[in-house]
């Protein structure tokens, strides 16, 4: 058994973000926190590095990862991901977090209210208010015009890192994602 004094396991809770909550309570508040989780398929550490370096370039209090959605679809075609629709392009989330200030991580009790809406993008957005649902539904909404609006609403801000890495778009929810992940490493 590999032994690691920075490393620990914590239950999982009855949800992502009660799991995420747990998570970040063992952390001390001043310090920053990456937050990813335990499906991700392909876990490469290039994409944990490239992560955490445009977080700290950005700044902000809380950083998500992004991939654009042309680059997931043409390394997994027909593969069906939540597709982000912005002004900048189609993304999918990665599942990459970083909690870089305090008040940062007051946004997982916002999350919380909103996590059984993940998958329908249209409802996140019309949490925040119904100008950006608006916006959203015709295409005229940039991720930057998202980081402002939560900023406007919530006093946090938000950056998103976008990642060239369609593997880390990868996660396994379902049969059909464990199939993909075996068939791309060959195991299937």
């Amino acid at each position: 058994v590999l032994e690691l004094p920075w490393l620990e396991w914590i239950a999982p809770q009855p949800s992502p973000s009660l799991s995420a909550l747990a998570g970040l309570a063992r952390i001390p508040e001043n310090r920053p926190a990456l937050l990813t989780t335990a499906d991700l398929a392909f876990p490469d550490p290039r994409v944990f590095e490239d992560f955490c370096r445009g977080a700290a370039t950005l700044g902000g209090d809380v950083a998500v990862g992004l991939i654009p959605y042309p680059i997931v679809a043409a390394r997994y075609p027909g593969v069906r991901r939540t597709s982000l629709k912005f002004t900048d392009g189609p993304f999918c989330t990665c599942n990459l977090f970083a909690f870089l200030t305090p008040k940062g991580r007051t946004m997982v009790e916002y999350w919380r209210n909103l996590e059984r809406e993940r998958k329908h993008p249209w409802r996140l957005v019309r949490a925040l208010d119904m100008i950006a649902l608006i916006r959203y539904l015709l295409g005229r909404l940039s991720t930057q015009a998202i980081s402002q609006r939560i900023e406007k609403k919530m006093g946090i801000k938000v950056n998103f890192v976008v990642l060239p890495y369609p593997d880390a778009a990868i996660d396994v929810d379902t049969e059909d994602d464990l199939h993909l992940v075996r068939t791309a490493v060959g195991d299937d």
